[in-house]
Order: structure tokens, then C-alpha cells, then sequence
């Protein structure tokens, strides 16, 4: 198992564990999981509906890649369904407990997807404008021979 995996195991695992309502959660990679189906989930049932989305999503969005994140979320009577898709066909499926309190759920994913598509595209948390680059040292900085204004 490579380092990313564990890394995709362990946002995985600790979105579910993290929060009582959330019953199962694993990601997915052109139809296939690459985590470990964390909690109570049918892998039949799992993967014939990220088919489905897959299919649906594509038939809707020609577009290559997908610039930001998209959720879908789908409801029953007990049951939530949360499908967030990344740019490169990779789709976060999370289960949870139909409940009062959704937006929790939904910010608790939203925080793991930051965290995923960090490792998924790097620089994607570039993307927003706010870009860090390290300040050089004083024995770094080249000084202009110039004077900046014509009075000095």
C-alpha cells in the first residue's frame, strides 16, 4: 500500500470517526475504490452508484476536468448519500444518518475534501490567490546600484 493510500485511508477514517451520523465513507478512482470501505457499506450497492453518477455527471458535464469541487446529495427517508467529485474522476462517497443537523455533516466533508484534493493537486491551495513564498535572507537580497528616486 503506498504512502497516498494510507494518507486517502486516513481522511477517510477519520471523517467517520469523527462524527456519529456519518455511517460509511470511501473513495473511489474511475470505478474502483482506492480506500478501504470505512464503516457500513455495501460494495455492490457502493459501486453500481458511483456508476450511475459517473454515467449521470458525464452526460451532463462535457467538460474535461472539473475546476472546483462538486457535491451532489441525494436523500431517503433514513439515509443520506454525498458525492463530491475532484477533477481527475475521483469521487468522495459518504453515508450518512438522515438528521437534523446536515450542515455539520456537510461542513465535516468539505473540510476532508480541502484535504484530499490537497493531496490529489498540490497546488491546487495556490488556486485562491494567496500564494506563500519564502522571504529571502538579507545576505540573499541582490540591492540595486541605482538610486530609487531621482532626489537621493
Amino acid at each position: 500500500m503506498s504512502k497516498k493510500t494510507k494518507d486517502y485511508d486516513s481522511l477517510v477514517k477519520d471523517l467517520v470517526a469523527a462524527h456519529d451520523d456519518i455511517v460509511g465513507a470511501v473513495i473511489l478512482y474511475n470505478k474502483l475504490p482506492i480506500t478501504e470501505y470505512i464503516g457500513k457499506l455495501n460494495k455492490t450497492e457502493i459501486i453500481k452508484i458511483a456508476d450511475q453518477i459517473i454515467e449521470f455527471h458525464k452526460a451532463i458535464n462535457r467538460l474535461p476536468s472539473l475546476v472546483n469541487n462538486e457535491k451532489i446529495l441525494m436523500e431517503s427517508r433514513d439515509t443520506l448519500l454525498i458525492v463530491v467529485f475532484y477533477p481527475n474522476q475521483c469521487l468522495l462517497l459518504v453515508k450518512a444518518k438522515q438528521t437534523d443537523i446536515v450542515g455539520r455533516i456537510i461542513h465535516a466533508i468539505e473540510e476532508t475534501s480541502q484535504k484530499i484534493q490537497s493531496l490529489l493537486d498540490p497546488r491546487a491551495a495556490y488556486r485562491n490567490g494567496y500564494q506563500f513564498f519564502d522571504q529571502p535572507n538579507d545576505n540573499e537580497i541582490i540591492y540595486r546600484k541605482k538610486p530609487l528616486s531621482p532626489e537621493v
